[in-house]
This record gives structure tokens, sequence and C-alpha cells, in this order.
């Protein structure tokens, strides 16, 4: 009888991903320790400079999280309270962030799990127009 052993292997190695790089890991994590600067460090100039010039554009903001990143976006639309946003995609992360501290309310927010005709976005659209009484 033959006995095999399997050996898993891991969905992601952060160890061995890690080793390659610890020292700058550690480099650059002892100088955010030494000059104490936490938010808005040094560290996230060079970030949006290194990410522009990555990207080809001339600017580059770094936000804290998904949720900021998506409310700067509509920011920079002009989309704010009264507006209507429909998705095809569920934004759970901070769906309620977003709701309550920009748009007023996520008791309005729809979630579709398909496209949308031209047809039903229409009928949302004057919907939610109707709503806010424009």
């Amino acid at each position: 009888m033959t006995v095999t052993t399997q050996k898993s292997v891991p969905f992601i190695d952060l160890q061995t991903q890690q080793s390659k790089i610890r020292h700058l890991i550690d480099q650059r994590l002892g100088n955010v320790l030494r000059h104490g600067q936490y938010i808005l460090g040094p560290e996230v100039a060079e970030l949006e400079t290194a990410l522009a010039k990555y990207v080809g554009v001339q600017h580059c903001i770094a936000v804290s999280s998904g949720t900021d990143a998506l409310l700067l976006a509509l920011m920079a639309l002009g989309i704010g309270a009264g507006d209507g946003i429909n998705s095809t995609q569920p934004l759970t992360i901070g769906r309620r962030q977003m709701g309550n501290n920009f748009l007023g309310s996520i008791s309005n927010v729809q979630i579709f799990n398909r496209a949308l005709s031209g047809s039903e976005v229409a009928q949302d659209f004057s919907y939610r127009r109707s709503q806010h009484g424009l």
C-alpha cells in the first residue's frame, strides 16, 4: 500500500512575500515611528506622487478607505443630499456611513443585481424627483 501525503498550499503567503522586503518594511515603519506623523505624514505625499506618476496624471489623493474614495468621487461629481444613486453592485462596505452622513438616509438605497433597462432608470429617476418635490 502506498501512502501519499498532501501538502496544503496557502491561499496567500504573506510571510514569504514579506521576508523578501522585510528590511524595507522595518525601515519605513521605523521612519514613521521616529517622526510620529501617523496621519498625513510625508509618506502619504510620497505615495500620492508615486501613484500619480504611475497612472500618468498630475494629482492623486490618497484616502483612508474605499468608502472615502466613493464619497470623494461623488462629491467631485457634485452629487449630494437628495440625489439618487443606482448601483448594480451592492456597496455594503460603508453604505451605512455614506447613507447617514452624505445622503441623509439609507432607506432609499436600492441595490440591483442586474442591469436596468432605460425605462426602469427613467421610472426610478422620476420617482426620486417626485419624492423631493422636483
